[in-house]
């Protein structure tokens, strides 16, 4: 497996940063991530191999914790966004881990969450998960003692990956093969010119610029 292969750098981190109007309440943040979590099989996935095959594991629910930062240890700011861009920057073990995992610093009145992009991790397919909107009703309903307003989910990652595969056969995909056969017919590959030779081993490093814009 290519995560495998490249020490669990291979997924693309998205990361989610949030602060609470007034203090924070980890216990609330935990919950409500939890439930997100229950919610949406794809974040409790994990990718296993079996004689080289792989083949998806659902981990229970319930399994999930939110970090606990110890309090009053990011005083300075510099500290603190070192210490988000370290919890950013961990690999994840997709074989035994969930694609999320977050931290609260209470004192601060802050979390941060880091998951892999769900996109990538599942074969390439757009999953639509809005964990955002439904994390501000997880959270408020906790905090405020009331009951979730929230639907269950319409369909799981594994019932749209049935569909397409099932879609994506016989004469639907013989047409489509068709089709791109004849668009490709005396093609050649595109040689661009790169301003840097192709690494042997594929890096996800990069660079991040911060700058503001005056609002004129």
């Amino acid at each position: 497996m290519a995560d495998r292969s490249a020490g669990g750098e291979c997924a693309v981190p998205c990361a989610v940063g949030a602060a609470a109007a007034g203090r924070l309440r980890p216990e609330a943040l935990g919950y409500a991530l939890q439930e997100v979590i229950n919610r949406h099989e794809v974040l409790r996935t994990v990718i296993l191999a079996e004689e080289g095959l792989p083949y998806q594991r659902l981990l229970a629910k319930d399994g999930w914790q939110l970090g606990i930062e110890v309090s009053g240890q990011y005083k300075d700011p510099k500290v603190l966004q070192d210490r988000v861009e370290e919890l950013i920057g961990a690999p994840f073990d997709l074989s035994a881990e969930h694609p999320l995992r977050g931290a609260a610093d209470p004192d601060r009145g802050r979390g941060a969450c880091a998951g892999v992009d769900v996109a990538s991790y599942c074969v390439g397919w757009v999953v639509v998960v809005d964990p955002g909107t439904e994390l501000v009703e997880l959270y408020g309903a906790y905090v405020e003692g009331r009951a979730v307003r929230l639907s269950p989910p319409g369909v799981q990652y594994a019932d749209y990956a049935i569909r397409q595969r099932s879609y994506l056969e016989g004469a639907v995909l013989e047409e489509k093969l068709r089709y791109w056969r004849e668009q490709l017919v005396g093609a050649e590959p595109l040689e661009l010119p790169t301003d840097f030779v192709r690494p042997a081993v594929q890096s996800t490093r990069g660079a991040g610029f911060s700058f503001t814009i005056d609002k004129h």
